[in-house]
């Protein structure tokens, strides 16, 4: 049996390939892994029939991440080491269901934005947690008053969150509409001027304030 990367969750348990088979074919009352240098009894001898069926539900757990974790991968089309990279940045995702929660985010977000399949796993990539936002709560309210905010199009606000896809995270009203007051206010700048640094350098959105106002108006230069 190949596991590969997505065989992670099982590999974390500690139990073979062998011993996943076995709890999953065994009676309620018994399951034994003699490979694995262990034998359980229900009931009468050892641990009550409530481990085995615990049991199976961590078995049952694990195939779920497996088979999600594998359909995130082909999704994306993720080498084994971009998928890695994202289960490490962000683990929750083994316990999302791929059909009811990570497509759809995914589909909306690239449709929202017209994102290019490249696009759409760079952010992914830069953003794991992306995968955990829910859509209408977060994501989209915060496009949409950022982009009225800006007079952005539709194209500089795909390259602000390409280029910047922690601001999907970000609060508009606590972090990001406070962020470019103070910025605008400091530099003097008119919207126009404004919308331009953003599109440029979209890493403004993330510092704070404290290390924004020593920047320095280019035209004074």
């Amino acid at each position: 049996m190949h596991w590969g990367i997505c065989g992670t969750a099982f590999a974390l348990v500690g139990w073979s390939a062998h011993t996943v088979q076995r709890l999953r074919a065994a009676p309620s009352w018994i399951a034994a892994a003699a490979d694995d240098g262990w034998v359980v009894f229900g009931g009468t001898v050892g641990a009550p029939s409530s481990f085995i069926l615990a049991a199976r539900g961590a078995v049952n757990s694990a195939e779920f991440a497996k088979a999600n974790c594998e359909l995130l991968r082909k999704r994306l089309t993720l080498t084994e080491g971009q998928l890695r990279a994202v289960l490490v940045a962000y683990p929750p995702v083994l316990g999302y269901s791929y059909v009811a929660n990570i497509e759809p985010s995914l589909a909306a977000l690239q449709s929202r934005l017209g994102l290019t399949e490249s696009q759409l796993r760079r952010v992914v990539l830069k953003k794991p947690q992306v995968l955990g936002y829910s859509y209408e709560a977060n994501v989209n309210p915060t496009l949409t008053k950022l982009q009225a905010r800006l007079q952005l199009s539709e194209a500089q606000l795909t390259a602000v969150v390409v280029g910047m896809p922690s601001v999907l995270s970000y609060s508009y009203e606590a972090k990001v509409s406070p962020a470019l007051d103070k910025l605008q206010a400091r530099l003097g700048m008119d919207i126009d001027a404004l919308r331009a640094v953003v599109v440029l350098y979209p890493a403004v959105l993330g510092y704070s304030y404290e290390v924004r106002h020593s920047l320095v108006d280019p035209r004074t230069q």
